[in-house]
Parts: structure tokens; C-alpha cells; sequence
């Protein structure tokens, strides 16, 4: 119980601390819950601009969660940025209101041929993945044209000095507005149970080849609606997923997670991208259809509030626990369920989702002496081990700051310390696309 009101402690004194570090934040009407959520809008940035003498003194508060290495405070920040960005969460094709869709921004590009051999959508089992800018992001994207290959050509040549990698140009600096949030679904059948997998680490243990979806333990059945009286009392169903019978799999409402409904012109759009098709196949045996709904089952979110970004993680966490067992530990991550939380995020569907944050790819030290690890396990623990570890021990800082241009292999894993003499992401005459891998992949 201490730690408990310790926790909670921090979240309310991070809380008056921090009322104005996020920029979109000052914006009248940011409310979460609301429809008057700003966060993708230009209003938001103008109500930001409003609040520029709030910016550095919230910088540096920031700035010292990071290098004092405090976990439970960058937890407790990621958990009031993620409360506004909730928002702006609709249950419609936008998913998010008011932000830009990625192919807005590229054009529905196909990844560069140099950077197709290991992105995010093709390292393991396949995901079904949507990545939106907020208005700050996509202006930026669009005044520089970054999401052109002839513009990052000439920044090659004669853009700026990356002001952490001297030795690498770089593109124009994001504004510390800007926000980009990757969120990853799992397609769930209109009707009938679908068996789902989830990451429960006491179940799992780091594979060389990584650890995809495919090879969990665990599975849940979720069920739309509307049950039936007699599904309604079963508490577990019998399913079958990749290959294996699940015969006592905890029967889940769709309500538990945050969801879609698919429209038929949502479901050839998504299936006309091969990625999606195929994990919608994994998921349901078919393609996806009008009707059917998709869970959000993990997002990544990077705010530019720190000259390296700071980077949040989520995802739908399976593993039944007793409240308050979430602690100030840098190898647990947060429930949103836990009495600590924003309060909107306490109750369905956030409350069984879990959240990590790094604003460091070094600090604190992780329980094994290395550096900081913040990954998500549908994202990264798919990831094989090319001799630093397995996804399960990557920073999701260090893997962005190798975004570079032409396109650079994803892998492999790395936490810590960027390797500038011998890892090829740094080479002489390559471009740093400011963290981002959108535009070392994507532009066109």
C-alpha cells in the first residue's frame, strides 16, 4: 500500500507540474472524452502558440524525468498524453479525429526498394497496422516535402548538420507540437467467437527468431455482440488459432477494447494493402469484411516535446491481475486500470491496457545491466535476435534514431548507445529523417 499512494502521489503532483508540457494541451476545450479535443488540429496549435512562454519551462521538466531516469514519472506524463489523445480515438474509419492518415501524407507509396527488407509491417508474423500525423506533423512533412525522394536528395547534399550525429545531414526539425501515433488492429469476425493471442511474459521467454503472435501461449475468445444467454454465462470457449486448440480460452466481450465497426468500403481499402490482408487471414481465415470489427491491440506514440522524442507504447494486456500490482518498476509497465491513472482511462475499454514510455535510449539501466528496454510485444518481441537480443529487449528511441535515407534495414535490434563506426544506418552521405522510418521507407 505505500507504494500505492506513492504512486498515486506522483501522478497528481506530475499532473499540476505538467498542466502545460503537451503544446496542444492549452487549447480550449481539450477535454478528454470530448469531441472538443484539439490535439490534431490547428486550432490545438494555435492555442499551443498561446502558451510558447509555458514551452521551455515544461521542456526542462521533461528534461528532467529524463535524465534523473525517473520511469514512474515519464510513465505518469505518458499516461496524461495518451488521455487527451484517447480523445480524439473515434470508432469510425478516421480513428482519429481530426489527425492526417499516412496516405494522405505518401500517398499510399509502397515502402523504397531499399527499405523493404525489414520495416515494422514485414518483420514476422504480418500486422494490421494505420499510422496518423497530427496537423503539426503533416504541415511539417508537407512544407519540407519529406515525403519526397528528390527533396530528401538535396537535403543529402545540403540540409543541416544532424545536431546529435555531426557526421549525418538531417532533415528539418520536427516542432515540438508534432505527434505521430502508430496503432496496430486485430480483425474480429461480426459473428461467432474470435480467438485472439495476447503476451503474458510468464508464459514466454526470448527465442533467437523471435517471438510473433503466432507462437503465444496465451489466447482469449472475443465475442460481439449481441451474446446469446447461454454464451453469456460460459466464462471459456474452446477455439482454435495457428494451428493449436485452445480449449479453455477466456471468453472476452468486444467491449473490453476500443473498436471499429468495418464498412465495406473501410474493408476493400484496408484489404487492398497485402500487409493487412494477411493478418486479417491469420485472424479470421478470410479477408475482412463489411461488418466485422477490428481492436485496437497495441499503438506506439511519439510527442516531439524532447529533442529525441518521447515515445509511449500501449497495448491490450491479457494477464488477469490483482489491483494494485502495478509498481514503480522499470520492468512493469503501467495497467491504465490502476487507481494511479487519469481517470478516464480506469474504466472499459482502457482499463486493461498496458503503457510504457522511454525518453532515453540508456537510462535507468535495465535489470540486466544493459540499457533501458521499452518495447511492445506486438510490435517488437517478433523481432529475431542478430546478436544484441530479441525484440523483448529493444528502446524503441534506439531503433528510430536509425531512421535514415536511402532506406535502412530496420534490424537489427538495438538498445542503447548508437553504433556510429559500424552499424550502416550511419554511414557517410545518409540522411536522418528526423526518428521517423515513414520517411526513410515511404517517400516516394
Amino acid at each position: 500500500m505505500p507504494r500505492l499512494r506513492s504512486n498515486r502521489l506522483a501522478w497528481l503532483l506530475l499532473a499540476a507540474a505538467c498542466a502545460a508540457p503537451l503544446p496542444a494541451r492549452a487549447a480550449a476545450g481539450v477535454v478528454a472524452g470530448s469531441a472538443a479535443s484539439t490535439l490534431g488540429t490547428a486550432a490545438g496549435e494555435r492555442a499551443a502558440g498561446a502558451a510558447a512562454a509555458a514551452e521551455i519551462p515544461a521542456t526542462a521538466r521533461l528534461e528532467s524525468l529524463r535524465t534523473r531516469g525517473d520511469v514512474a514519472g515519464q510513465r505518469t506524463y505518458a499516461g496524461q498524453v495518451f488521455a487527451r489523445i484517447a480523445a480524439d480515438l473515434t470508432r469510425e474509419r478516421s480513428v482519429l479525429r481530426g489527425w492526417h492518415d499516412q496516405s494522405d501524407l505518401f500517398d499510399g507509396a509502397a515502402a523504397s526498394a531499399a527499405g523493404t527488407a525489414a520495416t515494422h509491417q514485414s518483420v514476422g508474423a504480418p500486422l494490421l497496422i494505420l499510422t496518423h500525423y497530427n496537423a503539426a506533423a503533416a504541415r511539417h512533412i508537407r512544407t519540407h516535402r519529406l515525403a519526397e525522394r528528390a527533396a530528401l536528395d538535396r537535403l543529402r547534399v545540403a540540409g543541416a548538420r544532424d545536431a546529435r550525429i555531426p557526421a549525418l545531414r538531417s532533415v528539418p526539425e520536427f516542432p515540438s507540437q508534432a505527434i505521430v501515433v502508430k496503432t496496430c488492429w486485430w480483425p474480429v469476425a461480426a459473428r461467432g467467437l474470435t480467438a485472439m493471442p495476447y503476451w503474458d511474459p510468464r508464459r514466454e521467454a526470448p527465442r533467437r527468431g523471435g517471438h510473433p503472435y503466432t507462437s503465444w501461449r496465451s489466447v482469449v475468445a472475443i465475442e460481439p455482440p449481441p451474446a446469446n444467454a447461454a454464451s453469456a454465462a460460459a466464462s471459456r470457449a474452446d477455439v482454435q488459432f495457428a494451428g493449436q486448440r485452445h480449449p479453455a480460452a477466456r471468453r472476452v466481450a468486444l467491449e473490453a477494447f476500443h473498436h471499429l465497426r468495418v464498412d465495406a468500403a473501410f474493408a476493400q481499402r484496408l484489404m487492398a494493402d497485402a500487409e493487412s490482408r494477411r493478418a486479417a487471414v491469420v485472424a479470421l481465415g478470410r479477408p475482412l469484411a463489411a461488418g466485422d470489427y477490428l481492436v485496437l491491440v497495441a499503438a506506439h506514440i511519439a510527442t516531439r516535446e524532447l529533442p529525441e522524442w518521447i515515445w509511449i507504447t500501449l497495448w491490450w494486456d491479457g494477464v488477469v491481475r490483482a489491483p494494485g500490482r502495478e509498481a514503480a518498476d522499470v520492468a512493469v509497465p503501467t495497467r491504465l486500470g490502476h487507481a494511479s491513472a487519469p481517470p478516464q482511462l480506469r474504466a472499459a475499454p482502457w482499463r486493461d491496457y498496458s503503457l510504457d514510455a522511454t525518453f532515453d535510449a540508456e537510462i535507468p539501466r535495465a535489470s540486466d545491466g544493459g540499457a533501458r528496454i521499452a518495447f511492445n510485444p506486438w510490435l517488437e518481441a517478433r523481432m529475431p535476435d542478430d546478436g544484441a537480443g530479441d525484440g523483448t529487449r529493444s528502446n524503441c528511441l534506439a531503433c528510430h534514431r536509425r531512421a535514415t535515407y536511402p532506406g535502412t534495414r530496420f534490424l537489427p535490434v538495438t538498445r542503447g548507445a548508437p553504433d556510429l563506426e559500424r552499424d550502416p544506418a550511419f554511414a557517410a552521405g545518409k540522411l536522418h529523417t528526423g526518428f521517423l522510418w515513414s520517411i526513410a521507407n515511404r517517400a516516394r
